[in-house]
């Protein structure tokens, strides 16, 4: 570690025209074998250009010398893809300047780089077209010139299909104004969907490559090629004509489309002449156009719940490198902020990976992409609901409960095998959200006790999809309860927010403190438990029943106030404390004589974003010592590895029985010392 910090500081002192202009001839030595020094590498030249592919985007003006642009043009030519490939993403983050200083060079550089948009290789062209659209201004009246000749070479005998392409959808991107975009429609109508998407030229194969799940790259036929160019071409197309006319009506019918792609497999027309390393190919392709349409706030919203119920269901792909790419690619657009925050419940789908280590590995996306976000919220403080809901990371868990609940093999809300998986679902993606942050708790309880009295909005009648949904919302609430060190009820906290498009407004008449969990899964406390008494009440059919104490601010206490936003469910306006004035509120021992009331005694800590009041009062912060939260009981299977950790266990997933009203700060006096917990 020291020594990157070391190189990162002095490397603005070593890297200037003089080294780089060295760095480029040994490549170019390397090129033509004759280099001596680098014999112990194997592809000398590939170390070399990665190495300028690195330095380019930081340091661009150290590339300012026509010796350096004359070595990277005669790179273009080279017959090695990768070579060139490197060179053109070199000259993409360095040739802003080359047209007014070496206009000579810049005009020679032209002529190859059309040339590669036009019969180059796929990554060529792209590449290619991302130089001509930051060296040139007149980008425009180039693209028209180039998307003449493309669109001659869109048909499937042509050899350079793919190519074309690529070039057009970048070109699309890249300059939404020109005039061939305005001509795509038809194209992408006529040619990209019914010659290319809805034609299988193929016939039906036998033996063992089509057995195979995956078909390795240099053996995918120029037709599998053409139909996963051909989805992402219509995605360009879809960003390059974002606010005009009937956008979202070309976005529903492609999201329609690709929706079927996932659903029949990957074999789009269900005629089976595509093999299943090939079907696999396709169905990642449509996974990862999803998720590039999304990148589009407006395209965002038409996405319906089956479309995104579908979409996360590629992560337990059968074929490995389906579920790694799509993996990676999920990961990297949430860590860049660039698709909604929904999209992270997907990850919970990966507990039951039958790889080990793709557990863990999703679980550290989860972790860095909660840290970041809740870093952005510390920088940028929430300045309304609707910012707050998109980024705070908590607000993960509505879309998570929805997407479990829909799970294909959850038949019923007794399926006790499938809620067992699911719980380790939950417990993936709430572990993340719990670590060190034991003033979350109640926020995250009453978000899922909120869900319960709301009903399933993409079925609302159904009565068994409506279990299956309370049932999950039960295992989150027991996850809760065994995690929580102390009696969360007794933090004040926000109030949570719901997507109206997942759910129907909140009921307030009716409470739902059923437990819709089989009795095998229903967790019961230990003896020595602090808030034993808390649990297992039972209604007038026997069943187990949650009970919330009476000086908590359960969803059915919530007053009779109108929601705000067509995006969310709000069951209760109140004001939103800043992220930039959070300070760490716990639970605080006071003396008698300064002891609150309880109704106004006590605080939380600070780190939730709204508080919650029942008297319409600002509450008043106090800064206080933080309580560390204990050893997570969860892991151990429920049972708490010390006394002390039995006595913490405040909270489980039962049914809770109503208490006398008391103090947050008399809560904690309650709680049995670690002797009286060995005595018990």
């Amino acid at each position: 570690m020291a020594v990157k910090v070391l190189l990162e500081r002095i490397a603005p002192l070593l890297i200037d025209q003089a080294a780089v202009g060295v760095l480029v001839q040994y490549v170019c030595d390397c090129l033509t074998s004759s280099c001596d020094f680098m014999e112990s590498f194997d592809t000398p030249y590939e170390a070399g250009m990665s190495l300028l592919v690195c330095i380019a985007p930081e340091y661009p003006q150290a590339f300012d010398s026509e010796a350096t642009f004359n070595n990277l043009t005669e790179f273009l030519k080279h017959e090695n893809d990768t070579v060139s490939s490197a060179a053109l993403q070199i000259l993409m983050n360095t040739g802003s300047t080359l047209k007014e200083k070496f206009p000579d060079t810049c005009e020679h550089l032209l002529q190859t780089l059309q040339s590669m948009v036009k019969i180059g290789t796929s990554r060529q062209a792209k590449h290619a077209v991302r130089c001509l659209a930051n060296m040139f201004d007149n980008k425009e009246e180039l693209f028209d010139q180039i998307a003449t000749f493309c669109e001659e070479n869109l048909s499937l005998e042509s050899a350079n299909l793919c190519t074309s392409l690529v070039a057009m959808g970048q070109m699309a991107v890249l300059a939404p104004k020109a005039e061939f975009v305005s001509k795509l429609k038809p194209i992408v109508q006529n040619i990209l969907v019914k010659q290319i998407l809805m034609q299988d030229q193929g016939v039906a194969r036998a033996g063992r490559r089509a057995t195979e799940l995956w078909t390795p790259d240099h053996m995918v036929t120029g037709e599998t090629q053409a139909k996963m160019q051909a989805m992402k071409m219509m995605v360009r197309w879809l960003h390059a004509i974002q606010g005009t006319d009937n956008s979202e009506k070309y976005c529903t019918s492609t999201l329609r489309m690709l929706n079927t792609v996932l659903t029949t497999g990957g074999d789009l027309m269900e005629a089976k002449k595509i093999v299943r390393g090939e079907m696999a190919r396709l169905r990642l392709t449509a996974a990862l156009c999803i998720l590039k349409i999304v990148h589009v706030g407006a395209y965002a919203e038409i996405v319906t719940n089956e479309t995104f119920q579908n979409l996360a269901l590629i992560i337990n792909d059968p074929v490995l490198q389906v579920r790694i790419s799509f993996t990676q690619k999920l990961h990297k657009y949430l860590l860049a902020m660039k698709i909604p925050l929904q999209y992270m419940a997907i990850f919970s789908l990966c507990a039951n990976d039958r790889v080990k280590d793709r557990k863990s590995t999703v679980k550290q996306y989860i972790e860095l992409n909660i840290q970041k976000r809740r870093e952005y919220l510390r920088k940028h403080p929430a300045t309304n609901n609707r910012v707050l809901f998109s980024l705070l990371p908590d607000y993960v868990i509505p879309y998570a409960v929805h997407l479990l609940a829909h799970d294909p093999e959850l038949e019923s809300h007794e399926d006790a095998p499938n809620l067992r998986n699911i719980k380790e679902c939950l417990w993936l993606l709430l572990e993340p959200l719990m670590k060190d942050q034991a003033s979350f708790y109640s926020f995250q309880k009453k978000i899922f006790e909120y869900i319960k009295q709301t009903k399933d909005a993409q079925d609302a009648d159904n009565e068994v999809t409506n279990r299956k949904m309370w049932a999950v919302c039960d295992l989150g609430i027991q996850i809760i309860m065994q995690r929580c060190p102390f009696n969360s009820k007794a933090i004040p906290c926000g109030t949570p927010l719901l997507p109206a498009k997942l759910f129907t407004g909140l009921d307030k008449s009716n409470s739902n403190k059923d437990v819709y969990l089989p009795r095998d899964l229903i967790y019961s406390p230990s003896r020595g438990s602090a808030n034993r008494n808390d649990f297992k009440t039972v209604d007038s059919r026997g069943k187990p029943k949650l009970e919330a104490n009476k000086e908590s601010d359960s969803a059915v206490e919530v007053g009779d106030k109108k929601q705000s936003g067509d995006d969310f469910i709000n069951p209760e306006e109140e004001d939103i404390i800043s992220p930039s004035k959070r300070v760490a509120l716990a639970l605080k021992r006071k003396s008698p004589a300064a002891t609150t009331s309880p109704d106004k005694g006590g605080a939380g800590d600070g780190t939730d974003l709204m508080m919650d009041t029942s008297d319409g009062e600002a509450e008043t912060e106090v800064v206080t010592k933080r309580m560390r939260p204990a050893k997570s009981s969860y892991a151990t299977g429920g049972k708490s590895s010390t006394p002390a950790a039995a006595a913490a266990a405040s909270v489980t997933n039962g049914s809770s029985a109503k208490t006398e009203d008391s103090s947050p700060a008399e809560e904690v006096k309650k709680l049995p010392t670690r002797a009286s917990a060995r005595k018990k």
